[in-house]
């Protein structure tokens, strides 16, 4: 088992807040960033995991991911609405 102790942020993006964990994986390849991201003020819980080649984009990747799965949960949501 290998354990990683990730970096901890919270990214403040217009009025979202979202709560991500980065870390390094030494002998992955490429992709060897790794982070996870939760929207943390929002009523809709959703968690992303994603790889890539540098720190920064594997936090925008996992940030982003987060944006479009809720923003699908909100427009599913208003269409439930009479």
């Amino acid at each position: 088992m290998r354990t990683y102790e990730p970096r901890r942020l919270v990214c403040y993006i217009e009025e979202e807040v979202y709560g991500v964990d980065v870390w390094e994986v030494e002998g992955f390849g490429k992709e060897k960033w790794h982070a996870t991201a939760n929207r943390i003020d929002s009523v809709y819980t959703y968690s992303s995991f994603t790889l890539a080649e540098s720190e920064e984009e594997a936090i925008e990747k996992a940030i982003d991911d987060v944006k479009v799965k809720i923003t699908e949960l909100e427009e599913k949501e208003k269409s439930k609405r009479p």
